[in-house]
């Protein structure tokens, strides 16, 4: 009788276990891993069948991607499931973006040489790659920290600076309290 119930209950925990070892992120978003060929499984939306997206070899479903909710666990799944050793160090860097950091709405006098001047006097450098646009007379911007690297949001980008001078108070220096997940959802940062 003994071995009836192991038995039963061994293959009761084998159907189950199939269901929840991808991860928590994994599961709680739906991401699975990609067939050998890459390939995706297919669902129906809005009456059409699409595939799922796939995403560095993971799937993530498009109901997923639709959901709001979601967005913010799909990278930590993607992580979970490609590179698990590593997602300790993934939670805590959006753990620190969705914690307040130093931020201060500024407005740009100039930008020359890939400096830009803020009007209360202090100098910012550029020390990406990327184009910067025109930017307007006294142009509002977001000066922030993301974890440990100035940036500076103008005109929907998001440029990496180093502060060669910094001003910490003036009249054109509004001090905000927000996370990185917040600023850069800032119209100057989107």
């Amino acid at each position: 009788m003994k071995w009836i119930w192991l038995i039963v209950f061994s293959s009761i925990l084998i159907s189950f276990s199939n269901l929840t070892f991808a991860g928590k992120y994994a599961d709680a978003t739906g991401l699975y891993h990609a067939n050998k060929n890459g390939e995706c499984k297919s669902q129906k939306i809005y009456g059409k069948k699409l595939p799922d997206t796939n995403i560095s070899g993971v799937c993530v479903p498009n109901k997923t991607l639709m959901n709001e909710n979601l967005k913010p666990m799909i990278y930590l799944g993607i992580v979970e499931l490609t590179n698990p050793e590593n997602l300790h160090v993934v939670e805590r860097i959006q753990q620190l973006r969705s914690e307040p950091t130093d931020a201060s709405k500024v407005e740009i006098d100039s930008f020359e040489n890939n400096k830009f001047e803020l009007v209360d006097g202090s100098v910012l450098k550029k020390t990406d790659s990327s184009y910067v646009g025109y930017i307007g007379y006294h142009e509002k911007a977001i000066f922030y920290r993301d974890i440990n690297q100035w940036k500076l949001c103008i005109n929907g980008e998001s440029y990496k600076v180093d502060v060669i001078k910094d001003v910490k108070y003036g009249y054109s220096r509004d001090s905000i309290n927000a996370s990185v997940n917040d600023i850069e959802k800032m119209d100057e940062c989107k």
